[in-house]
């Protein structure tokens, strides 16, 4: 009977022990299918995170519905959950003035252009902000569309897979691949920017909005800038505004943010001037990606430069 008893005591322990490391096995296969947290603070971001993680990653971007991404604030849920974040990569390059009113830890913080920092411009601005007890600083403010410049875009979404690449080793192969079709892709339709700026280099152009300081560098457009917004009439003091421009740099095509008033467009074109839309692709675009909006820029392009 005492035999009958150890052997039944035998076959419980083990089909407990089965039943543990089946219960491990199953807590194993959860931590590694578990998706890693990706915040990011622009759409480029987005976009460029989107194709390097696709369904791999779990990808965030809390700014999507404000108004006014770049004057962004989060909500104090928000930063609690980008606080657990696995990775929070920013755009950098004086873009993310919510940074000074928060704490994040700096192991998931990931600036995508500290490694181009020498290739970043000025915006001609300067900004104000405390920390603490410390008092106010004045900070040069840098230019931030970075992601105009493809080659710098590259260099941004690069920084974006050596940190996942290096993080989840275990999505190497993936990263790796996905991120070297980005890479492809940018930087041939880099080339093409290039080229299409080349056929006229003399060639003056007008900004509507400075927001367009890395574009103008990277494909060596001659460029002024005026403080336009595309709902702007053109009145009596704006047009005074264009006759000096002519009259000072000869030019026939005016480079908008978004698409201007048809009156607006109308009276330019009285004057000589073109209007072309240029978008600086702030948000994210409606049944369109930030590689299609650059396209469709490269786009706009060849209407000045090919004509």
């Amino acid at each position: 009977m005492k035999k009958i008893s150890l052997l039944v005591l035998c076959l419980f322990s083990l089909m407990a022990c089965k039943n543990d490391k089946k219960t491990s096995e199953t807590e194993q296969a959860m931590i590694t299918s578990k998706k890693p947290v990706v915040y990011v603070s622009n759409y480029p971001l987005y976009y460029f995170a989107e194709r390097i993680g696709g369904n791999d990653v779990d990808l965030r971007f809390p700014m999507q519905d404000s108004k006014s991404i770049a004057n962004w604030q989060p909500q104090s849920d928000t930063v609690v959950n980008m606080q657990a974040a696995d990775v929070v990569f920013i755009n950098g390059a004086s873009y993310e003035k919510w940074l000074t009113s928060i704490s994040l830890p700096e192991s998931i913080l990931v600036n995508t252009t500290k490694n181009v920092e020498e290739d970043l411009l000025d915006s001609g601005h300067v900004f104000t902000h405390s920390h603490g007890e410390g008092g106010a600083h004045e900070h040069k403010e840098m230019a931030s569309t970075t992601w105009l410049d493809l080659a710098l875009a590259n260099k941004q979404a690069e920084a974006m897979a050596t940190y996942l690449l290096s993080k989840f080793p275990e999505k190497k192969a993936v990263f790796k691949a996905n991120f070297d079709k980005l890479s492809e892709d940018l930087l041939e339709l880099d080339s093409k920017f290039k080229a299409v700026a080349n056929k006229k280099p003399n060639l003056s152009v007008v900004f509507s909005h400075p927001v367009y300081q890395y574009f103008e560098d990277a494909y060596e457009i001659n460029g002024r800038s005026l403080h336009w917004e595309p709902d702007y009439q053109l009145n009596h003091k704006n047009a005074h505004e264009i006759k000096h421009l002519v009259a000072d740099k000869k030019f026939n095509y005016l480079i908008w943010e978004g698409e201007p008033l048809e009156e607006t467009r109308a009276k330019l074109e009285k004057m000589n001037i073109e209007s072309i839309v240029v978008n600086p692709i702030y948000s994210v675009p409606e049944n369109s990606n930030y590689f299609k909006e650059m396209e469709n820029n490269l786009k706009q392009l060849q209407l000045i430069y090919e004509e």
